[in-house]
């Protein structure tokens, strides 16, 4: 998972603060989202040697019948595009690579079209993206086993994948500046695999696909705005979704 940092102007270096691998990544929307999975474009992988061979995905465990099957690729968990050219390479690192469908793709432009509008509306935006595995359909983390009877191939393949932004209400020059009465979240719990067909726009499903922080909290394991007063981290990880009109 990543913890980002989406502004219309400057550079900021961000840490995740509960990641299980923590990830430095300097952001910032320079170029409109691009698929930089394609293999028209060319993608080629890195290795990071910050993790080892045998905690390492490789690119041929996407050549597995049950991935082409279900059109799961390989896909970078935050767009490369955004980055700067300082930490570029990091994100075309295979750590950055997960398992996503085709279909949720159509989502994930959607999505990161959206926090772009955000940013220049809204100032500083925070975003925190990471997988969510959902396998026994009960929203609580699954254990150990839960992973190893429901693996099918060779990497696990998320169910969801959750976003959580964060801005200011107020205008700051960062969100560490801002009132923690003035903070504001939205998040989202996005289908991945298996993945239901409908009628629906992307907007429209996405926006049905909102939750809350606590919920994301409860199937992933983390817990948010810690550093936060009590009352105001209840206030924002308790939030309930805004009605779809």
């Amino acid at each position: 998972m990543l913890f980002l940092t989406f502004r219309c102007e400057g550079v900021e270096k961000i840490f995740s603060p509960a990641a299980c691998r923590v990830v430095a990544c300097r952001f910032g929307v320079k170029e409109p989202y691009r698929n930089f999975s394609s293999s028209r474009l060319g993608t080629c992988w890195t290795g990071d040697a910050r993790i080892s061979k045998d905690n390492t995905s490789k690119c041929t465990d996407y050549t597995s019948t049950l991935f082409k099957e279900n059109s799961i690729l390989q896909r970078p968990l935050y767009p490369p595009g955004f980055s700067e050219p300082p930490v570029h390479e990091e994100a075309m690192f295979v750590t950055n690579s997960v398992p996503k469908s085709l279909n949720h793709t159509t989502l994930e432009v959607k999505a990161f079209e959206m926090l772009e509008n955000w940013a220049h509306e809204r100032g500083p935006l925070h975003v925190l993206t990471g997988p969510a595995f959902d396998l026994d359909a009960t929203g609580l983390k699954p254990s150990s086993e839960t992973f190893q009877r429901m693996q099918l191939g060779p990497l696990s393949i998320p169910t969801h994948f959750f976003l959580v932004a964060t801005w200011c209400s107020g205008e700051v020059e960062s969100l560490g500046a801002c009132d923690p009465q003035r903070l504001e979240t939205s998040a989202f719990l996005l289908p991945n695999f298996p993945f239901t067909h409908n009628c629906e726009s992307e907007e429209q499903t996405m926006w049905k696909n909102q939750a809350r922080i606590v919920d994301i909290e409860k199937l992933t394991g983390l817990s948010l705005f810690t550093s936060l007063p009590a009352y105001q981290a209840v206030r924002l990880r308790t939030r309930v979704p805004d009605p779809i009109l």
